[in-house]
């Protein structure tokens, strides 16, 4: 009786599952951020109304952080396609998500809910992309 889990093939399929989990993960991610760039583009004062802030806040700072949200979506859609040589990418993003769930929590009201979100978001990327390089690492001879 041998023991399977010494065996190359398991490590290779686990390494494979675990990367696709992590791209269908980092996918959904980007794709709730991207729409929510847009519509910071698109309407930004719609998206203010919506966090309770009054109409002279202008059109500047909304479209400001539609335009950050969507380089952060662009930088982490690198990474995407091989995480294993995007190392460094996917660990910035993870720390960027963090920060800024950090700052959105320290503005309170409703941008908390948002901060918490983003903060989950940069958690559970985390963890999936700590199981992938687990398993890629596992797969190496």
């Amino acid at each position: 009786m041998t023991n399977e889990t010494l065996l190359r093939g398991f490590m290779t399929d686990a390494a494979r599952n675990a990367k696709a989990a992590y791209q269908t993960v980092l996918g959904a991610v980007l794709l709730i951020e991207a729409a929510l760039g847009v519509a910071l583009l698109a309407a930004p004062l719609g998206v203010s109304r919506l966090l309770g802030l009054a109409d002279d806040t202008g059109t500047v700072w909304p479209r400001f952080a539609g335009l950050l949200l969507l380089l952060l979506v662009l930088h982490m859609l690198t990474g995407r396609a091989m995480p294993a040589s995007a190392k460094l990418l996917s660990i910035a993003g993870f720390v960027a998500r963090a920060v800024l769930g950090l700052f959105l929590i320290a503005l309170w009201g409703r941008f908390a809910i948002i901060g918490v979100a983003w903060l989950a978001a940069a958690i559970v990327l985390a963890t999936f992309y700590f199981r992938y390089f687990q398993a890629e690492v596992m797969n190496r001879p």
